[in-house]
């Protein structure tokens, strides 16, 4: 798979990428790329990195949404925890994907093929 060509590059990375580290590609990310690179029956792929959940996070100003509901967390009460994550969930979900993100995933996807299940 080839690296997309966009100004989102960093935010998408392809699977077989030897740099790939869970700093970038978050746990699944990373070890699928290693046991794709050792040599491991995992199909080609990409993923949306750090950089991009980054991006995708300041175009729709969710950070003050986040930081708020971290705030109002109590550790000694587990509803607390399901109540933040409802109203974070909320809010990615409606938020619309920046156009040049969603483009490099698009590009992303096509580079694959039509010969890969997913």
């Amino acid at each position: 798979m080839t690296t997309p060509d966009s100004s989102h590059e960093n935010a998408i990375r392809p699977l077989a990428t030897p740099t790939l580290t869970l700093a970038d590609a978050g746990g699944k990310g990373a070890n699928l790329s290693v046991m794709l690179r050792a040599g491991l029956p995992v199909p080609d792929g990409f993923v949306v990195t750090t950089a991009g959940y980054r991006a995708f996070v300041a175009a729709n100003n969710l950070t003050p949404l986040i930081d708020a509901q971290w705030q109002l967390l109590a550790p000694s009460t587990p509803a607390s925890f399901e109540k933040a994550a409802a109203a974070v969930q909320t809010a990615f979900a409606a938020a619309p994907m920046p156009a040049e993100l969603a483009a490099a995933i698009l590009e992303a996807y096509a580079a694959l093929g039509d010969v890969l299940p997913v």
